[in-house]
C-alpha cells in the first residue's frame, strides 16, 4: 500500500525539499524530511481524488550532486 508520498531512499539523500501542488497551483504540503510524507491531506480534510504536481529537491550524500525532480501523481482512495 502506497499510503504516503515521500522519498524512499532516505539514507542516501540530504538537504530534502519535497512540495506538492494541488491543480491551482496552491501549495498544500511541504517537508524537508524523508520520513515525513503526503498522505492525501490539506488543513485536515481530506483532497479531492485528482492530479497533483510535486517538486523535489535534494543532494546526494555521496557526491554532493544536486538533484531536481518534478512530475505528477494521481490520489485515488
Amino acid at each position: 500500500m502506497n499510503d504516503t508520498f515521500r522519498i524512499v531512499n532516505e539514507s542516501d539523500f540530504e538537504n530534502i525539499d519535497l512540495k506538492v501542488y494541488n491543480r491551482w497551483g496552491e501549495l498544500i504540503f511541504v517537508s524537508t524530511k524523508t520520513i515525513t510524507g503526503w498522505d492525501g491531506i490539506y488543513k485536515n480534510e481530506l483532497q479531492p481524488i485528482e492530479l497533483y504536481i510535486y517538486y523535489i529537491n535534494t543532494t546526494e550524500k555521496n557526491t554532493g550532486k544536486k538533484i531536481s525532480l518534478s512530475g505528477s501523481l494521481n490520489l485515488i482512495r
